[in-house]
């Protein structure tokens, strides 16, 4: 790492992080504000392209620092600013900042409603729009509405990868509401990130990082070299932990009591500072403190940034590195008047003096009086270390004894390695070694390769299916040296068994069609579905209701014979009452009852028999104490917006997703409001914050049950959750992870072994299993329910192999596959394309 790259800090403020509101809003009809000054909590429309066609999409105004003003726009209702806006001018415009760096990218300003962005300081023109792509992500803005071409790109916020700009928040000592905000700083703009802006100071960072493993970031917070515990991040929140493994998560910060600004760590867990947070403004010099320093390279003059260790750890700092490999590069005595004396060349001759204005930018001087400070650091064209200048002439008199590395590093760790189409996948785990750069792999009939520092996968392509290959890889440092090197198990590339075209569809007249509509034949949204006996219902949810079919339909475009939650199936109102939904996502039957999610009013409904008639009242309620109440919360016998429902023989299973959590009654509820008996994901029914282990969720957003196993698609978190026999207790761990190496990692990718936001689940009479893998517009058939950890699937529905995700209005195409049956063919709720795909099994 060479720290070179002048950066532009955000000042954050601490603020109280506010739980999720109870605003609901239809997918289709969102209003923008009427005012012409931004409101925290406004809900505002904002231009959207796709490269093809302007849309628009709706957002939430945020303020972070709750001093009245806005700070930014959440795209991805996660309570994390995505876009930053600044002060407005006197005409209501807001300056934006799109990529993270402090500098204005473009303009925002209100008109009727409507957010508009713009390129010009006057708002005249509206020429930008916000950039989705192919996985319907938002990642910049494009300056047409027919462009794909990005002029700004967003930080961004890949699961537990940290990127340079993204916002973050960490946990605050003695709440668990109470966070920080902080930005992630990537100095030198190359990756891995090198550390975290804790107080917003426009300087320097507080909290150095080193090279993650396994997601998870090495922390020397206090510069004695050695690691005072890890950090990783889950969907925006940093989890701090003191094991690499993130089996204990009770770190957090302090806050000084007037300008709350963290002040220590608490590592303790018992809210007093044990670990100071150094200060850079102070004008001492303290281990770990990062700060600048003025460089050269003969042409044109700079900073580069340099961290300050106590390497003998006597709580003093010894030397800086600038290097970024934790060696001394500037040597410090003990200071006099603040001048610390520096021999750099070590021929015990002090060469210069270091001293720290209160700004925290370095002065190198030649003198302890500072009457000369013209010495400045000599760099090469790609920013490391020459030497120093302090003569003044651009050129290096001062150098620092090097040496000939001829010692090679560790051997990597071995990982999984995933046979796919002409393809094989390697994972593995880098060595500790200072100078470890790259890792090499090779083997017979593959051309010879390099990965950087900081990626564990490679995907080797251009194979031939049928032959197997052996693959070996080394580390290389920094040097050249090579390890001996490590070998695969031999492994075979296979194209995937892939079923052909769909035999029926249900909401549109053809299989090109994607029109939304409300009657008895077209839908909008939807979004789940339940196959029993002879009988089909469909979880339509943006009109709200539950379309019913008396017997399998058998044709295209089938229309339904009656509907729950409206009073025909013409009209699409919402409410809250026995015989009305408020977007119902889930339907779920044991042959003798049925139960629907009511997302919108944070509850279950159930009928104590199968409905078959327009509008049947449902019998029983939970998550709420009656039929017209919808308040959401956490307790045993509430819920957050919940998204789908498993009835067993004698069992209800819910994924209450709004909590992270889902819950079990042992028996099906006969009565209203009656209170869960076990809660997973969660130790308690009290609790609700997401993480990444083999006990918490992040958005379970479907589950399923045999009575024995069961199975929780756990969505922000890329994977499936399997409980081999029936959980007992509330927080029991799982026994297998599928989508993930192991119960820590939370990446997506397209593989066989991996997803990228799992939804919908379904086990087969046969016992094979299938996974709705909805941003890769596929669905995974697994030949039985997996026993080991990041199992790879057997076959895919909707792609051709297991690298693509293409979305499409085909026979064969999905486009955002959101749930799964299987019981008398394969049936797929393909939501964007607003119908229902059957499938021969």
């Amino acid at each position: 790492m060479k720290l070179i790259k002048k950066i532009a800090l955000l000042t954050l403020t601490t603020v109280l992080l506010l739980n999720c509101s109870n605003m609901l809003m239809d997918l289709e009809e969102i209003d923008g504000t009427a005012t012409e000054i931004l409101s925290s909590g406004d809900v505002l429309t904002l231009p959207l392209t796709n490269g093809t066609t302007p849309e628009t999409i709706a957002v939430k105004a945020l303020d972070q620092d709750n001093d009245g003003g806005i700070d930014g726009f959440d795209l991805d209702n996660d309570g994390i600013i995505d876009i930053l806006l600044f002060e407005p001018s006197s005409q209501g415009i807001y300056p934006a900042d799109i990529n993270g760096d402090g500098t204005i990218d473009c303009y925002v300003l209100l008109d009727n409603g409507n957010v508009v962005f713009s390129s010009t300081s006057t708002g005249t023109t509206s020429d930008l729009w916000l950039f989705k792509n192919s996985s319907n992500l938002i990642t910049g803005i494009v300056s047409s509405g027919t462009s794909s071409t990005l002029t700004s790109s967003l930080p961004s916020k890949t699961d537990s990868v940290l990127l340079g700009g993204e916002i973050i928040t960490i946990p605050v000592a003695g709440s668990t509401t109470n966070k920080v905000f902080a930005q992630v700083i990537d100095i030198d703009g190359v990756a891995p990130i090198d550390g975290i802006d804790l107080d917003g100071d426009t300087t320097t960072i507080e909290l150095t990082l080193g090279t993650p493993t396994g997601g998870f970031y090495p922390a020397d917070a206090n510069g004695d070299g050695t690691i005072d515990f890890y950090i990783t991040v889950n969907n925006g929140d940093i989890i701090i932990t003191k094991a690499s493994d993130g089996t204990t998560t009770d770190i957090s910060v302090l806050l000084d009591g007037t300008t709350k600004k963290p002040t220590s760590w608490d590592t303790t867990g018992n809210s007093t500072g044990d670990i100071i947070i150094p200060k850079s403004n102070d004008g001492v010099l303290t281990p770990g403190e990062v700060v600048k320093l003025p460089t050269t390279n003969g042409a044109t003059t700079g900073t580069t940034y340099a961290k300050a260790l106590d390497l003998d750890k006597d709580g003093k700092v010894d030397v800086f590195d600038i290097n970024g490999d934790g060696a001394g590069d500037i040597p410090c005595g003990l200071p006099t008047g603040g001048y610390y004396p520096s021999d750099p060349n070590s021929d015990e001759v002090v060469d210069f003096y270091v001293y720290v204005p209160t700004n925290g930018d370095i002065i190198l001087t030649k003198t302890n009086t500072g009457t000369t400070n013209n010495v400045t650091v000599v760099v090469d064209n790609t920013g490391g270390l020459v030497g120093f200048d302090t003569t003044g002439d651009g050129t290096s008199d001062i150098t620092n004894p090097t040496s000939t590395d001829t010692t090679a590093p560790a051997n990597p760790t071995l990982g999984t390695i995933t046979a796919g189409d002409t393809s094989i996948t390697i994972n593995w785990s880098e060595p500790t070694d200072a100078d470890f750069a790259s890792i090499e792999y090779s083997g017979t009939g593959i051309t010879t390769g390099t990965v950087a520092k900081g990626t564990t996968t490679k995907e080797i392509t251009g194979l031939t299916n049928g032959t197997a290959y052996t693959i070996t890889i080394k580390s290389v440092d920094t040097t050249g040296n090579k390890s001996t090197g490590v070998s695969y198990a031999s492994t075979t590339p296979v194209a995937p068994v892939t079923f052909g075209s769909a035999t029926q569809v249900i909401g549109q007249a053809d299989f090109t069609s994607a029109i939304s509509g409300t009657s008895s034949s077209l839908m909008h949204y939807p979004i789940g579905l339940e196959v029993i006996d002879d009988k089909l219902f469909i979880a339509d949810m943006n009109n709200h209701r539950v379309l019913g079919f008396n017997s399998i339909p058998t044709t295209n475009g089938a229309t339904a014979d009656f509907v729950l939650g409206q009073a025909d199936l013409n009209s699409r109102v919402n409410g809250t009452n026995a015989t009305s939904f408020y977007s119902p996502y889930a339907v779920s039957s044991n042959s003798s009852k049925l139960a629907t999610v009511d997302w919108g009013n944070c509850r279950v409904l159930i009928w104590d028999s199968i409905p078959d008639t327009t509008q049947k009242p449902a019998d029983v309620v939970v998550g709420q104490s009656n039929m017209t109440s919808s308040v959401s919360g956490t307790a045993s016998n509430l819920m957050k917006f919940p998204k789908d429902v498993y009835l067993t023989n004698d069992k209800l299973l819910v994924a209450d997703s709004g909590n992270n959590r889902v819950l079990i009654w042992n028996s099906i509820p006969t009565t209203d409001g009656i209170d869960a008996d076990i809660v997973l994901g969660q130790p308690d029914f009290t609790s609700s914050d997401p993480y990444t282990t083999s006990s918490t969720m992040n958005d379970p957003i479907s589950v399923w049950s045999n009575g024995i196993k069961v199975i929780v698609s756990d969505r922000n978190n890329h994977r499936l959750l399997i409980w081999n026999t029936f959980p007992t207790s509330n927080g029991q761990a799982a026994d297998v992870v599928i989508g993930q190496e192991n119960f820590v990692t939370n990446g997506s990718d397209t593989t066989a072994s991996t997803f990228k936001y799992p939804l919908g689940i379904s086990v087969s009479d046969s016992g094979k299993l299938y996974v709705a893998d909805g941003n890769n517009n596929r669905i995974l058939m697994f030949n039985s329910i997996p026993t080991v950890n990041g199992a790879s699937a057997d076959d895919v529905i909707g792609q051709t192999d297991f690298s693509s995700s293409n979305y499409g209005t085909t026979s064969s195409k999905f486009y955002d596959p959101r749930d799964v049956v299987v019981n008398n063919g394969i049936w797929v709720a393909d939501m964007q394309n607003n119908r229902i795909l059957r499938f021969d099994e």
